[in-house]
């Protein structure tokens, strides 16, 4: 399996409720203070390497799993 190199902080799952489904949003950048259109969920708020302590990644893989899993709990509590 390869490395994970870029880590989200805020999981895509959620981000993906803020796209009306269509994967792409609107942001700002609050270091050049300028809007962005358009942009992809993998594309914010993520990081290289962010939680790598070590080459194991167990903690992106964890994540990983709890972010493939989000969008059923999301679904269910708003139903």
């Amino acid at each position: 399996m390869s490395k994970a190199k870029r880590e989200h902080y805020v999981p895509q799952s959620y981000l993906m409720g803020f796209t009306g489904g269509e994967n792409r949003f609107c942001a700002f950048d609050k270091l050049t203070k300028k809007h962005i259109t358009g942009i992809g969920i993998d594309e914010v708020a993520n990081e290289k390497y962010f939680y790598d302590q070590d080459d194991s990644q167990v903690i992106e893989k964890r994540l990983a799993k709890l972010d493939g899993s989000f969008p059923h709990w999301r679904d269910d509590l708003i139903q």
